[in-house]
C-alpha cells in the first residue's frame, strides 16, 4: 500500500487484530471456548434473556467459589446487598 512519502507499507500493519481474524478460513474459527446459547424464549424478549444469564453466571461464580457470597461479590465486582438482591430475584 503506498504511503503518502512514496514509500510502500505492508498491508497487514493497518489491519485490526478483528479484521486480521475475520479474514481467516472459517474452518480457522473455533467456538470452542464459547459458550453455547439457549434458544430464544418464547417471548424472545432481551430483557429477560440478559437477566436469565446474569443469573446462570452469578450462580456459576457462586459454586465455583464454595458458595462464599462476599467472596463471589468482590469477584462480580458488585456489593453483597446487590449480589443478594440478584440471588432473592431468582428465586421469584
Amino acid at each position: 500500500v503506498p504511503r503518502d512519502d512514496g514509500s510502500e507499507e505492508a498491508p497487514e500493519e493497518n489491519v485490526s487484530p478483528s479484521a486480521a481474524l475475520l479474514s481467516q478460513p472459517s474452518s480457522a474459527h473455533s467456538t470452542s471456548g464459547l459458550p453455547t446459547l439457549p434458544p430464544p424464549t418464547a417471548s424472545g424478549n432481551l430483557k429477560d434473556f440478559i437477566r436469565i444469564q446474569e443469573q446462570k453466571y452469578i450462580e456459576h461464580v457462586l459454586r465455583n467459589h464454595g458458595g462464599d457470597k462476599e467472596e463471589t461479590a468482590r469477584i462480580l465486582e458488585i456489593s453483597l446487598a446487590t449480589l443478594y438482591r440478584k440471588l432473592s430475584e431468582s428465586v421469584e
